[in-house]
């Protein structure tokens, strides 16, 4: 007589781990374009923090495919250009031949006081930090040198033809400096130079209304001396 004995117990089945789903990957040339080595960095930062290990394995082909992307970039981006006393050399070349350009205009400035700008306007364009500037930044840095200290002795003694000069100085110092393979910046030279114009016509009509005004109080006939031009001869800097 045959016993049937008991078949043993099927082993548990196996429970395979859900992986999250993936999103599909955008074809490579959708991302060139628009995408910066900074956001991809940012995205990789996202996608890895507090992450435990079940959710590091579920991103793995995305965190992957971020690194790939990230590594194309970073491969592709041009060499940057090294500074080199022959950057610098042509960029004073250039800015001195501008500044001839304009020679009837710094002849409004007095010598010694253009003989310092000059010499502030050549040691700025030779350094570096020139190629990382902006043409708004540059702009900024010449008037800094240039316009700033003359609008502070010429404005007083109302020299508007001085600073007119002034303006186009820099404007012109400000162009010259154009770093290679940056757009012409002739147009928003212009531009502020059409702006400064109008601030200095609005300063005109400014003392011209203030000095009407001092006159009709003290009478007409008399000779008037305004308040700052006083305060400019006692310092022995009148005109």
């Amino acid at each position: 007589m045959e016993i049937d004995l008991p078949l043993p117990p099927p082993p548990p089945a196996r429970t395979k781990r859900k992986r999250a789903p993936v999103a599909p990957m955008a074809p490579e040339s959708q991302h060139e374009g628009d995408e910066m080595p900074e956001h991809l960095v940012a995205a990789l930062q996202a996608m890895v923090k507090n992450a435990d290990p079940e959710g590091f394995l579920a991103k793995q082909v995305d965190i992957t495919a971020l690194v790939l992307r990230l590594k194309h970039l970073q491969d592709h981006q041009p060499p940057k250009v090294s500074f080199t006393p022959v950057i610098a050399a042509s960029r004073r070349t250039r800015l001195e031949a501008a500044l001839e350009v304009v020679k009837a205009d710094f002849c409004a400035i007095p010598p010694l006081s253009w003989a310092t700008y000059r010499k502030k306007l050549l040691r700025f364009s030779e350094t570096e930090s020139v190629s990382n500037m902006s043409f708004a930044e540059r702009l900024y840095k010449v008037t800094e040198i240039v316009y700033m200290p003359e609008e502070l002795d010429a404005l007083p003694k109302e020299d508007f033809k001085r600073l007119e000069a002034v303006v186009r100085i820099c404007a012109t110092a400000a162009q010259a400096l154009t770093v290679d393979g940056e757009d012409s910046a002739d147009e928003l030279g212009e531009r502020w130079v059409r702006a400064k114009m109008k601030d200095l016509e609005f300063f005109k009509k400014m003392f011209a209304s203030i000095r009407g005004t001092f006159r009709a109080s003290i009478g007409v006939g008399v000779v008037v001396e305004m308040p700052w031009e006083k305060k400019s001869e006692h310092d022995g800097s009148g005109q």
